[in-house]
């Protein structure tokens, strides 16, 4: 069932991220990065929109999930931590392995998950502090922070 959930999660990355083109509201973009020795998650949604959750995946099914009925319009963060106003609804997950793939996917007030990004803890360990994986629906491209939230502001 774990393996499922995110084979599930991440066929669904491309489909919804091409309906969500159409509609400014239900965009929500994810992208993963490496900072201060640990992974952290960037979330950029539309202007006018709220992140209220994301969860980050791995092939088994395992999942850990961060909510915020508030929501945020940009947040960054490391993995597998609580920032402050957020709630933990899911931690099966605790540590990025070597061995396995991953996808990071958020909502926007209710709305299914929409974006996000698939990548490797190889992968993130090769960034720069200011560097993120980002892309719906692809394994990730390489972009400055700066680029990815104007890439995510362009988006909707």
């Amino acid at each position: 069932m774990r393996g499922l959930r995110f084979l599930v999660a991440v066929a669904l990355l491309p489909a919804l991220a091409a309906v969500a083109g159409c509609s400014p509201r239900e965009v929500f973009l994810a992208a993963a990065g490496w900072s201060d020795g640990q992974p952290v998650v960037v979330l950029a949604p539309c202007k006018g929109s709220k992140v209220t959750q994301v969860a980050v995946y791995e092939e088994s099914g395992s999942a850990w999930e961060v909510t915020n009925d508030a929501g945020v319009d940009y947040a960054e963060f490391p993995l597998f931590s609580t920032p402050a106003g957020w709630t933990q609804t899911i931690g099966e997950l605790r540590e990025l392995r070597d061995d396995t793939s991953y996808a990071v996917l958020g909502e926007i007030s209710g709305h299914p998950p929409v974006a996000g990004v698939r990548f490797t803890a190889p992968q993130l360990r090769e960034l720069g502090p200011d560097e993120v994986l980002a892309r719906p629906g692809k394994t990730g491209e390489l972009m400055s922070k700066a680029a990815y939230r104007k890439f995510a502001r362009g988006a909707c």
